[in-house]
């Protein structure tokens, strides 16, 4: 028989149970956002950690019970026993029923002791949610830090209701089913006793300590709890090869909490689930990428009445595009310079490290982006131009932070990674929500800066004032004391200038420019006796990062010198010549050589950003008096280029060969 425990107040005072729901709702994210970070939070957190091959499903689901399930739940699981929730007794009242459910399989689910008086060592996964309020700091953290997360299933629930069904073990390591109701409401008196507004719907259980006696709400078990599962189709989700999870089903899902994209014409509830698969590929599209980095990869599915959801890709987005081939960088197994940018053609890459003490904190990644990308063409909600996506061991993305404009002026997009050792540091700085970092809360946990690097110094403090000099750094060689706008107008005088220098494009905005007919350069002659060159452009090709421009190169050598070598470099044509080092130093979007081949050779290279042959110049071998070729140089946006061409004679480099002599 269904027992209903209410929790009244202990007399020496208790907890409110929307105190739960208040601390959530004050949270400075969207509804639906919130929602899905912290239910996909909770799961992350629950993965079973023995093996990264099995994987995780994670599901949302919007579903209308049938008058079957609705009869299941009023008798099976509430004993139709509504006291103290008045809207619950309504819905169920009027014979129809909607609910949210949120499913993890591959999870451990909610493991440990159900009472929440056991005493344990191990796993308290089900008192921690069923149960307790808040979260103790003797506890490991993972990607929660508070213990108020589960207040945004109550939150997104009418009836502030919902039904928890898990496959678990318990506190003995035993393979257990359970399933239980609860609810966070509103208080109540009743009978001239003071409610907290805390519910569960179980079996009868009672404990004897001392002289109190304590009736409360024990989880239905076994065949008990797998038949009302089934009933319900709560079930659905678990498999031979991920037996073990949770679902939690929300009870007539609270719709006005949404924020709409605009009008809609389709059912509310269905645009409620299209916000929540945009907010599982907005916050967690590191889990969607197909790398291994350790850790078991997730399935997602969001589906309304049965209906899947498409979850678009974080690639065919216009901005998540970049942050991920930004996030990819940060993973190459590479030793990245502390707090040096170490450049990588249109990206830039460095570790940010602390100095005293001496401690890494994690690994920023940036990209150079041709423009900034507007609101309305990315999912991200907001116009992308300086931002960096934050996250730290669960990969879950914790804020797209608004950095400062680059030394360059040029909009950037990038992420950046907490080191593992960091982890604890940065989720300690998180408020509820864990939508932000914010070094004011870690100002007073002396045991936790001092147990991390023995030191009062606040690393997050420390990482966003590193991070915030390494964008704005302008280290250009000899030029270090020049400010940046001089920079900035230096590579805007170079894009003015990139339609009237030969051999050169010119770009504003996104488009490029050829002549029909592209003038020759003049040739470079240091003496009759020496080597000279022509040079002009054949061929441009314009790609998402920048214009590949083909060189033709004609170069001449008297035969007393051969065989002679050719090194031949891209430059950055501005008032003050070549450029091209100094912004380089910078961290701005530099020229590069991409290939050096024969003219009669295959296509320019489509694609810089695949290029395995990418360098600052090339050597080549001259074995006849008279030699053509072409040169394949990537050229940023708004730059103006042309090359620089040295001989070098009478040498033997082991350099490709143009011209090589005949047998004649």
């Amino acid at each position: 028989m269904t027992f209903h425990h209410k929790k009244p107040f202990d007399p020496s005072g208790d907890v409110y149970a929307n105190s739960v729901t208040r601390t959530m709702k004050s949270q400075a994210l969207s509804a639906w956002d919130m929602f899905t970070r912290e239910a996909l939070q909770n799961s992350w957190d629950a993965r079973d950690q023995t093996s990264q091959k099995d994987g995780v499903t994670f599901a949302i689901d919007y579903v209308e019970l049938n008058p079957e399930q609705v009869q299941t739940l009023d008798k099976d699981v509430f004993g139709a026993d509504y006291s103290g929730i008045p809207r619950l007794e309504e819905a169920f009242a009027s014979g129809k029923m909607s609910a949210l459910c949120v499913s993890d399989s591959g999870t451990h689910g909610l493991r440990g002791p159900s009472v929440a008086t056991a005493a344990t060592d191990g796993p308290t996964d089900f008192n921690s949610f069923i149960r307790n309020i808040g979260r103790s700091d003797t506890k490991e953290i993972a990607g929660g830090t508070y213990g108020f997360g589960k207040g945004v299933f109550f939150i997104a629930s009418t009836v502030q209701t919902i039904v928890v069904y898990t496959r678990t073990t318990d506190e003995k390591g035993r393979r257990v089913n359970r399933l239980i109701a609860m609810a966070n409401a509103d208080d109540f008196f009743e009978d001239q006793v003071a409610y907290t507004g805390r519910h569960w719907w179980g079996e009868y259980a009672v404990e004897e300590t001392g002289a109190d006696r304590t009736e409360f709400a024990e989880p239905y078990t076994e065949e008990t709890a797998d038949k009302i599962a089934a009933a319900l189709g709560i079930d659905s989700y678990f498999t031979d090869e991920r037996s073990t999870g949770t679902t939690i089903m929300i009870l007539e899902p609270d719709l006005s909490v949404q924020e709409q994209d605009g009008c809609s014409s389709e059912a509310p509830q269905r645009e409620v689930m299209k916000q929540i698969s945009r907010s599982l590929t907005r916050w967690a599209w590191p889990h969607m990428l197909k790398i291994d980095t350790g850790m078991d990869p997730i399935e997602f599915s969001v589906s309304y009445k049965r209906e899947q959801i498409r979850i678009l890709p974080p690639d065919e987005d216009s901005a998540l595009k970049h942050f991920v081939t930004a996030y990819y960088e940060a993973l190459s197994d590479i030793e990245i310079p502390p707090n040096k940018w170490e450049r990588r053609h249109f990206r830039r890459i460095a570790t940010i490290a602390a100095s005293r003490p001496k401690k890494t904190l994690g690994v920023l990644s940036l990209i150079d982006l041709v423009e900034g990308i507007p609101e309305n063409r990315t999912l991200l909600d907001r116009d992308i131009s300086s931002h960096v996506a934050t996250m730290r061991k669960p990969r879950m993305i914790v804020e797209y932070y608004k950095a400062p404009e680059s030394s360059t002026g040029k909009p950037y997009c990038g992420v950046f990674i907490a080191d593992d050792e960091a982890d604890v540091v940065f989720a300690r700085s998180e408020p509820a929500a864990h939508h932000q970092w914010n070094y004011e809360t870690l100002k007073n946990e002396t045991p936790l800066l001092q147990e991390f690097w023995g030191s009062l110094n606040n690393p997050v403090s420390i990482f966003f004032t590193k991070m915030k000099d390494l964008i704005k750094s302008v280290d250009p060689g000899s030029l270090k004391n020049t400010k940046s706008q001089h920079f900035r107008s230096a590579t805007k005088l170079s894009e003015s200038l990139g339609s009237l220098i030969a051999n050169a494009q010119g770009a504003t905005g996104n488009k490029s420019f050829i002549s029909p007919q592209p003038p020759k350069k003049k040739s470079k002659r240091a003496s009759k006796t020496r080597g000279r060159f022509d040079s002009q452009v054949v061929k441009m090709k314009n790609t998402d990062s920048g214009t590949v421009v083909s060189f033709r190169v004609a170069a001449t050598v008297p035969k007393h010198l051969l065989p002679a070598s050719v090194t031949i470099s891209p430059t950055v044509n501005s008032d003050r010549g070549d450029i091209r080092s100094a912004l380089s130093q910078m961290g701005a979007q530099v020229p590069e050589v991409l290939s050096l081949r024969e003219c009669d050779s295959p296509d320019t290279p489509s694609d810089p950003s695949t290029t395995s042959i990418v360098e600052e110049s090339v050597a080549a071998m001259l074995e006849k008096d008279h030699v053509e070729f072409l040169v394949d140089v990537f050229q940023p946006f708004d730059t103006a280029i042309s090359l620089n061409i040295e001989f070098e004679y009478n040498t033997d480099k082991n350099v490709a060969v143009f011209g090589g002599a005949s047998d004649e």
